[in-house]
């Protein structure tokens, strides 16, 4: 992924915030002669080398696992995104667009685990609902029926950046006014994670 070097994140503290904050991720394979996409969300679980894996779960009909089977795998997260309008900064500017994306790339394997998916399930659930939200029961019998049809990814990490482009290139006041602005634009829920990513990155901090 191309950087400014004010731009490139790589310290995990930051980016696993962001990653858990923003779960759906694109999981990017290719055959040689074409590529495969798919959305999923993924959990992030700590690997024995101090970094991270992903997990997640696919259609057993997805063609795309046909790829993922001990195969190296580009994931994309999306983070917070916005527009950034000359009218917002402090002094004269161009528009410009400020997000948050963080890329990894490594190697899957895909497993079938039949009713183990529901420890998954319940996982995911527990990570994406709100407090005193839905409660995952294992003995649905929907989910006794599409256990079978499920298969889990699994992607060990060999690599992951972000790019944070939060106009770290300009002065404080008008990072400031930007940093404001992709605040006001985001879920209420995750302000304070965009509070603490922006003020950090803030003054041409190195990262």
């Amino acid at each position: 992924m191309y950087h400014y070097p004010s731009y490139l994140e790589t310290d995990l503290q930051r980016l696993i915030p962001v990653m858990k904050a923003y779960p759906l991720g694109l999981i990017v394979t290719s055959d040689g002669t074409q590529f495969g996409a798919t959305h999923i969300p993924l959990m992030i679980e700590p690997a024995a080398d101090g970094g991270v894996r992903l997990l997640g779960h696919m259609d057993a009909a997805n063609p795309q696992l046909a790829e993922l089977d001990n195969r190296p795998v580009y994931v994309v997260f999306f983070g917070p995104d916005t527009y950034i309008s000359p009218s917002v900064y402090v002094t004269r500017q161009l528009p410009t667009w400020n997000y948050v994306t963080i890329h990894a790339e490594g190697r899957s394997r895909v497993e079938a685990p039949g009713v183990g998916i529901f420890d998954d399930i319940a996982r995911l659930a527990e990570q994406s609902e709100p407090p005193a939200g839905w409660t995952f029961d294992k003995s649905e019998p929907a989910i006794t029926r599409l256990a079978p049809l499920i298969r889990r990814v699994i992607i060990d990490v060999t690599r992951i950046e972000g790019r944070f482009k939060l106009s770290q290139e300009k002065s404080a006041a008008d990072q400031q006014a930007a940093a404001n602005h992709l605040i006001a634009q985001s879920a209420p829920e995750r302000r304070a994670l965009l509070d603490d990513l922006c003020r950090r990155r803030t003054n041409n901090d190195p990262g």
